[in-house]
């Protein structure tokens, strides 16, 4: 039985965190002994992970901020994790392995991965004492507020990068020789069985007549949300009967949501903030609209194909290497040409078919079964 870390910031609703959740539900407790290492609060998806896995909790987010600030409020509550970790902050990553029994990582493992970067690659390399040590990106880009020397220089350290993608392993071998023959590729899990089951059979819309479009993202600049508003401004000039509805929450909401009523559009476009459950929403909407330019993998793009709710994407990495133009479309990010195609998937059912019935058949290839076989065959 192998012994596995999971480090990542915590389980709050994300698509890095569904990630990592439906991973670890699929990994058999006969096979392996894990535990997961969790930074940060945030837990919406703690109860999905399987019992047999150990968690380990700790808040770091104390430890940032003004120097004096910290270490004063860290001493009024006589937290003493908080100041030692900011000291090795402070003084150097490799000092973090001082702070083991700390975290609760008393064990040497036989690999130790860091599910997202930053701290806890930092975590992983400095503090954990492992066999073997990978890393995985999910990023569709690398301008993630860390320096590209450190993103390298940690990369270089890791016995294997993991990523979601073959556009996304070719951008991580261009950035250095180094890297080359440590990339290797292991998919998103779409379990489709659980995606419907969660959708449910009853709809979330009051609002029958109109043509339902949803977007399900993280409400932050590189997720290109903006770009729905002239879209949504074309339809309603052609006379196009929809409502947008945005599952989601970030920092950008309340810039979005000025946009939407200084355009006059709060009746077609309504932003429905963070659903632990957006299924339903996906399941019966009659459209997925997906307008980020920076996506690894996109696997909302998947979950959608796995509820039968056709797709239109702008081309990111994740988007290009996922739809074909036949189990989905790609358009550019041009509101005319967005608002010519989501008429297009309306009036035409043969497409709307086609697209369905081929995303359906799509997902197959990412289903549970399939993409552990492909991490066991990574961890022997």
């Amino acid at each position: 039985m192998k012994r596995i870390l999971f480090v990542n910031g915590n389980l709050a609703v994300g698509g890095v965190e569904r990630a990592l959740v439906s991973l670890l539900k699929g990994l058999r407790d006969e096979d392996y002994d894990i535990d997961l290492l969790l930074l940060q609060p945030g837990n919406n998806y703690l109860n999905e992970i399987p019992n047999y896995i150990n968690v380990i909790q700790k808040n770091i987010t104390n430890a940032y901020g003004p120097i004096i600030e910290t270490f004063t409020k860290a001493l009024k509550r006589f937290d003493t994790f908080t100041i030692a970790l900011r000291i090795c902050l402070l003084l150097g990553y490799p000092l973090l392995k001082f702070l083991r029994r700390a975290f609760g990582i008393k064990k040497h493992y036989d690999i130790a991965i860091s599910f997202r970067p930053g701290i806890c690659e930092d975590i992983v390399l400095n503090m954990v004492s492992a066999n073997k040590k990978y890393t995985w990106w999910h990023h569709g880009d690398f301008n993630i507020g860390i320096p590209h020397e450190k993103i390298v220089g940690n990369w270089i350290k890791f016995d294997k990068i993991i990523t979601v993608s073959k556009s996304i392993a070719t951008k991580i071998c261009d950035l250095d020789p180094r890297l080359v023959n440590k990339v290797t590729i292991i998919p998103n899990i779409i379990d489709k069985q659980n995606i419907i089951k969660k959708a449910g059979k009853v709809s979330p819309y009051q609002n029958t007549e109109s043509f339902r479009i949803i977007t399900v993202s993280r409400l932050s600049k590189e997720k290109n949300l903006s770009l729905i508003i002239p879209c949504a401004k074309e339809l309603k000039c052609k006379d196009f009967n929809f409502e947008w509805n945005i599952i989601g929450n970030g920092d950008i909401r309340g810039e979005l949501e000025a946009l939407i009523h200084k355009e006059n559009l709060t009746k077609e476009i309504i932003i429905r903030g963070q659903k632990d459950n957006p299924y339903p929403w996906i399941k019966y909407a009659d459209l997925m609209m997906h307008p980020s330019n920076i996506e690894s993998f996109g696997i909302v793009l998947l979950e959608s194909m796995a509820l039968e709710t056709p797709c239109i994407s702008v081309p990111s990495l994740g988007a290009i290497d996922l739809i074909n133009g036949k189990n989905g479309l790609l358009v550019k990010s041009n509101p005319e040409e967005i608002a010519i195609h989501i008429q297009h998937l309306k009036d035409n059912l043969n497409l709307r078919t086609e697209v369905i019935e081929n995303g359906i058949s799509t997902i197959d290839k990412f289903s549970p079964s399939k993409v552990i076989n492909i991490f066991n065959a990574l961890l022997k």
